[in-house]
């Protein structure tokens, strides 16, 4: 008979703040583990530009003008890499799934695709 000793796991806080996420890409690499980047969309923010200011003559306050020029539309930004076992990669989905449901996220389904 196996014996069963209790470990005590110890949950250390690390320095910086919380980082978004709400997506990710990824793939499996050459080992078999799952390879992530997490990412946060926004918006991105405008193009460098040159701006011209012009008088409008009431108490020397002036109008930002601003030349035209595509933008882009969408930033990803990559705030973690994580690599990780199938096993575990799984395991995090359950988890996460059942902590959405928890918050009130309603209509979840999980579907897996597999190339079997």
């Amino acid at each position: 008979m196996e014996e069963q000793r209790a470990i005590r796991v110890e949950y250390t806080p690390q320095a910086g703040s919380p980082l978004p996420v709400n997506g990710a890409w990824g793939s499996v690499n050459p080992h078999g583990l799952i390879d992530a980047h997490l990412y946060y969309e926004r918006a991105a923010l405008p193009a460098p530009a040159d701006l011209s200011a012009t008088s409008t003559g009431k108490d020397g306050e002036y109008k930002l003008k601003t030349p035209e020029g595509k933008l882009r539309d969408l930033f990803r930004g990559v705030q973690a890499h994580v690599v990780m076992t199938p096993k575990d990669a799984a395991t995090l989905g359950v988890w996460l799934i059942q902590k959405a449901k928890e918050a009130g996220a309603e209509g979840i389904h999980l579907e897996v695709e597999t190339n079997e």
